[in-house]
């Protein structure tokens, strides 16, 4: 560790600080390294370059503010124990304003839907203080507190920017690493030592040194934190804290106008922390984080000996993993695997009991009609199906629309009208003519009809011989009378 703070590379000189001899002095550095399963500090360096005896030991005596380094110790180790939130709860990275407290992204960069992961490895900053407001800053306090934080200010440090590590003192290293040892070492905080105890020269003990052994979180929630925090170093802001075979948990930390510089982070064998700044506070000018720079220079070797280790090799039976939509934090459905962005699904772990158990409602499928670019109807034939990200309330709160995910939201509210439901027509065809009758052989003189046959003459009767004479029976006069 010596060897590492002595390289000149670190040694930047002040842009605005004199010393005694009116010469600008230089930026300064300090590191604790502890042994988490014992509490056992085994190095400590408190400044850069040639050491002077009585100096000010800045790993131990110099408070400063902590930046992002203070995120997993404020927000995602208390709110990970109370179940409040997960590593898959989301947050939607956008412009966003806490009553008069209105803080930024670096680079003003808001990336929309993040899960706790995700807003960890590339260290947003409104995740953050949402999720203090979700848990609360009273238990972010009494949490800061019990993993050996004593510099807290119980009236002015109980404000959102706490997340962001916004305090009116700040922290010394080795409080930090003492903190962050409590996540590496399952939940336990043990209070850092320098000694186990002093004897004289009779072998009798005359300082013994007081430790305190408290359970801080469970070991389920703080292998969940570990997890988490391997995303930095996986591909986010401390990538070049890699070790080879090694599991490692790391998070930077840079304050406003970039004054202060840090990195804490721990293996499964050990832990450390690691500042860099003036001693005088002013912007530090160096390529890269100079602290992540030195915690990687000095952990490296000293694990280059030691047996692989990974943090899965001691996972509590209490953690479960669960695939999970990175857009939504819930189950994925098939429309999560074929975002535009690719397949948003991924593993996370949970302390068992709060793991997802609904199906992710931000991705939809539609089709949209390739002709219009609105949504295809049922008569639409030149249709694609895309799969696009929905937010609730995205009509009337338009802050998604300064966040990087907006390219991928559903807007697209209209119906394609161009195509329609063909309606084929078919051709009229005229009625036939009626057939006309045959005409009469004599068009102009229609046939006489027939007259009918007169009958024949009946034969008269005969004539009597003498029509005349009567015959013998005239009838005459008699003069016969009745008696």
């Amino acid at each position: 560790m010596e060897e590492v703070f002595a390289d000149t590379k670190y040694q930047i000189k002040s842009k605005k600080t004199k010393n005694k001899d009116g010469e600008y002095v230089s930026s300064q550095a300090a590191m604790v390294l502890i042994d988490h399963k014992t509490g056992n500090v085994l190095a400590t360096v408190g400044g850069l370059g040639e050491k002077t005896a009585f100096g000010l030991n800045r790993a131990t005596q110099s408070v400063r503010q902590t930046g992002s380094a203070m995120k997993p110790l404020a927000v995602l180790a208390p709110g990970i124990d109370s179940g409040i939130i997960t590593a898959a709860t989301v947050f939607d990275d956008v412009p966003t304003s806490f009553g008069s407290y209105k803080p930024k992204n670096s680079g003003r960069v808001y990336k929309g839907l993040l899960t706790t992961r995700y807003a960890i490895e590339s260290s947003q900053n409104i995740p953050m203080v949402k999720g203090l407001q979700m848990i609360g800053i009273e238990r972010s306090i009494n949490f800061l507190k019990s993993v050996g934080i004593t510099t807290l200010d119980d009236e002015k440090d109980t404000k959102l920017p706490l997340a962001l590590g916004g305090l009116t003192h700040g922290i010394s290293p080795l409080e930090m690493a003492g903190a962050y040892a409590a996540i590496a070492n399952d939940g336990v905080y043990i209070t850092p030592t320098y000694y186990t105890k002093v004897e004289d020269s009779d072998g009798n003990v005359i300082l013994k040194a007081k430790q305190e052994t408290r359970t801080v979180m469970s070991s389920a929630a703080a292998y969940v934190v570990k997890e988490v925090l391997t995303q930095p170093v996986k591909a986010g802001t401390a990538t070049n804290c890699k070790i080879s075979n090694m599991s490692v948990a790391a998070k930077t930390g840079t304050t406003d106008e970039g004054n202060d510089r840090w990195l804490c982070g721990f293996t499964p064998y050990y832990t450390a922390a690691a500042w860099f700044g003036y001693d005088q506070p002013e912007t530090v000018r160096y390529s890269g984080n100079p602290a992540a720079h030195i915690w990687a220079a000095v952990m490296k070797p000293i694990h280059s000996t030691l047996e692989s280790k990974y943090f899965s090799n001691t996972r509590p039976n209490g953690v479960v993993s669960v695939k999970v939509c990175r857009d939504s934090g819930l189950i994925p459905t098939e429309a999560c695997t074929h975002d535009q962005r690719g397949d948003r699904t991924y593993t996370e772990y949970f302390v068992k009991g709060t793991e997802p158990k609904e199906t992710c409602s931000c991705h939809v499928m539609v089709d949209i009609c390739e002709d219009t670019g609105l949504l295809a109807n049922e008569y639409c034939t030149n249709r694609v199906t895309k799969v696009f990200i929905t937010r609730p309330n995205a009509d009337t709160d338009l802050s998604w629309q300064s966040a990087r995910d907006k390219d991928y939201m559903l807007t697209i509210k209209e119906m394609c009208t161009k195509h329609k439901q063909t309606i084929i027509e078919e051709p009229i065809v005229p009625p036939e003519k009626p057939t006309e009758p045959d005409e009469p052989e004599n068009p102009d003189k229609p046939d006489e009809p027939n007259k009918p046959n007169e009958p024949e003459n009946p034969d008269e009767p005969d004539k009597p011989e003498n029509p005349d004479e009567p015959g013998d029976n005239k009838i005459t006069n008699s003069t016969d009378t009745a008696g």
